[in-house]
């Protein structure tokens, strides 16, 4: 036969339900009545305000540093609607040449970015304290594919170590992936 489950769901928060999956809009309703119960302090202020990613586009002739904003992300219902990032040509800097120039001098490549990582800084001052908590990416496209592999992974491996240094960038780099030469399927994908 086929099973079935009897869920009983009651207004007492002290009640336990009998699936653990339906305890969790039960959480988030908490969670959002603590939250508005609390008295707000400028890091809870903060952290409210819209998440930021960051994305280095670099090209063949050039690199372009991309802000992407999303709405809040609180949602009352599961699954969460899918929320697209927004971006403006405000949010967009170019600089150039293109990383895969600097084949000869790997250290060079990492220090190009500094403009770009600086224009970022300029732009996302009103949310200084939380730099940290915003993802950058670089994704290297048909000039770096072009270069030898031993070039290739000098200039990668420079990048990474840029990125991942707080003294030069201050935002969140954490995984090595986050910095890569993407294929052409890739790159097609984001046309």
């Amino acid at each position: 036969g086929t099973a079935c489950m009897t869920i009983r769901v009651t207004k007492s928060h002290s009640s336990p339900l009998q699936h653990p999956c339906c305890r969790l809009p039960m959480i988030m309703a908490r969670s959002r009545q603590q939250e508005t119960s609390a008295v707000p302090t400028k890091k809870s202020m903060m952290a409210k305000k819209n998440p930021w990613a960051l994305l280095i586009d670099a090209g063949s002739t050039g690199s372009r540093m991309h802000l992407y904003e999303w709405s809040e992300r609180d949602f009352a219902e599961l699954p969460p609607p899918i929320s697209l990032p927004v971006s403006t040509e405000h949010w967009t800097k170019r600089m150039t040449p293109g990383i895969a120039s600097y084949h000869d001098n790997p250290e060079q490549a990492a220090q190009s970015l500094a403009p770009l990582i600086e224009y970022a800084k300029q732009q996302l001052i009103h949310v200084e304290p939380l730099w940290g908590t915003f993802p950058i990416f670089l994704k290297a496209t048909a000039g770096m594919r072009e270069l030898d592999l031993a070039p290739r992974l000098a200039i990668m491996t420079g990048i990474r170590e840029y990125l991942a240094d707080n003294r030069t960038c201050p935002f969140k780099f954490t995984n090595t992936e986050q910095a890569r030469v993407i294929s052409g399927e890739e790159e097609a994908a984001f046309e």
